[in-house]
């Protein structure tokens, strides 16, 4: 949909989702954008696949159990009053 034509239409006359859509995914095709991210490009360059696992789930993110030990110990180390050299001490 050229821009010319959106900005002529308007309330009952606005674009359709179905419009919406496809000059979305034109947009996207014309900037050569692929929907990965850098990231991603850099991994699939050297074989390598990106896996994303579900959020709040720490059996499939190892490193988050060591996060909530850690947490819990420096917690349980406060003391009203503490500095900043305290905390990373405890940490």
């Amino acid at each position: 949909m050229d821009s010319s034509v959106y900005h002529k239409r308007g309330g009952s006359k606005a674009p359709t989702l179905l419009e919406l859509q496809t000059a979305l995914a034109n947009h996207l095709q014309n900037i050569g954008y692929s929907g990965k991210t850098e990231v991603q490009k850099q991994f699939e360059s050297h074989g390598y696949t990106l896996i994303y696992t579900p959020l709040c789930m720490p059996q499939f993110q190892p490193i988050e159990l060591v996060w909530v030990y850690v947490k819990r110990y420096v917690v349980s180390q406060f003391k009203l009053g503490r500095s900043m050299s305290e905390l990373r001490e405890h940490t």
